[in-house]
């Protein structure tokens, strides 16, 4: 039997604020990230080149990066991948930890990154949980240009355009709900990014053990 829950739900209210505050926070960070690479900014140690054998061979402008910690791996462009804090003010009593890594370059910004709840949000749908964080991501001055909803093996998630009206930023992003953690990942532009750029940094994300 499924589990409805109502737009008026509590619950459903407390996670969607939550959620909201936190993408929000994450949007910042991309923003400040991009304007400034230095901005708090820690280096990381646990990259990892792909073999010569595998898809990086062709592509040697790109790096494996893992992370044990957040179960997941995922391809950069090549640079230093940093670990990026978030806003002071960007704390929430619903999230127990927020994880973000990043490639930063002259007039381009690749990360991911992923929250895990403190709170339980197996009673909340997915999709609504996932609409949530749309909302969040569109605050500040953000107009959306397009949205589609994704699957990730049997997780949901959305893939979405953004356009800061304020400075012209296009932003790609996704993100999909595993659990009780979310992943996002997303490429931060000044000019029209580089969809295959774009592509090949979504589609080289795998969870690991």
């Amino acid at each position: 039997m499924e589990l409805s829950i109502s737009i008026d739900n509590p619950m459903l209210q407390t996670n969607r604020k939550l959620n909201q505050l936190f993408l929000a926070a994450v949007f910042l960070v991309l923003v400040e990230t991009l304007s400034n690479p230095k901005v708090e900014a820690k280096p990381i140690n646990n990259l990892q080149q792909l073999p010569t054998s595998s898809v990086i061979a062709a592509t040697p402008a790109w790096q494996e990066f893992s992370s044990s910690e957040g179960k997941f791996s995922v391809l950069f462009p090549n640079g230093k991948v940093e670990e990026i804090s978030q806003p002071e003010n960007s704390n929430s009593s619903g999230i127990k930890s927020l994880k973000m890594h990043g490639v930063t370059g002259d007039k381009n910004a690749f990360i991911v990154g992923y929250a895990d709840f403190s709170i339980d949000v197996s009673q909340v749908a997915p999709g609504e949980l996932i609409d949530a964080f749309l909302e969040g991501m569109l605050q500040n001055e953000s107009k959306l240009l397009s949205q589609k909803n994704i699957q990730f093996e049997e997780y949901p998630g959305k893939e979405i355009k953004v356009k800061d009206e304020k400075n012209g930023t296009i932003y790609n992003s996704r993100f999909f709900l595993v659990g009780q953690k979310i992943y996002f990942m997303m490429v931060g532009s000044i000019e029209t990014p580089e969809v295959s750029d774009t592509q090949k940094f979504f589609n080289s994300f795998q969870l690991i053990k």
